[in-house]
């Protein structure tokens, strides 16, 4: 085998420093975009402890919504009782009363419907056949008054 020449060689240096600067480029632009990906990993991070950080504090209010529910629920049964004893408490002061022409029966309701028709209470005072029609059918609106 011949020896190289002396141009030989200089064109094998010459691709060498090409080469060289080729992989210079291509290592720098690896560092740059290892740079980019470790601020991308630090900001997603960030940003999943923010994310994070958010959970934890809906669930926390969730919680908090949970007992408040719990808390209105509880007022509101109590509430709806207190309507009833007051409602119960009125229609006693209101009450009315109508007989059958034997009987005579305290009414409940300030109104009601009878096969179709609404009446109001104060108009079974006026007609003793309703009554007897209410008695007959066993309405539960209609108590009995004891003698």
């Amino acid at each position: 085998m011949a020896e190289p020449t002396k141009d030989q060689l200089q064109e094998q240096i010459e691709q060498l420093k090409k080469d060289l600067a080729t992989a210079n480029s291509a290592a720098q632009t690896a560092t740059a975009a290892k740079e980019q990906t470790a601020q991308e990993l630090a900001t997603v991070k960030q940003q999943n402890a923010e994310l994070q950080q958010q959970l934890t504090d809906e669930r926390q209010r969730s919680g908090d919504l949970a007992a408040d529910l719990n808390e209105s629920e509880q007022l509101t049964e109590e509430l709806q009782g207190q309507l009833k004893r007051a409602e119960l408490r009125q229609a006693e002061s209101d009450t009315h009363i109508v007989t059958d022409g034997t009987h005579d029966y305290k009414v409940l309701l300030k109104s009601f419907k009878f096969k179709g028709t609404t009446y109001q209470a104060e108009e079974l005072a006026d007609d003793q056949e309703l009554v007897q029609q209410l008695v007959a059918a066993g309405v539960g609106f209609l108590q009995k008054i004891e003698e």
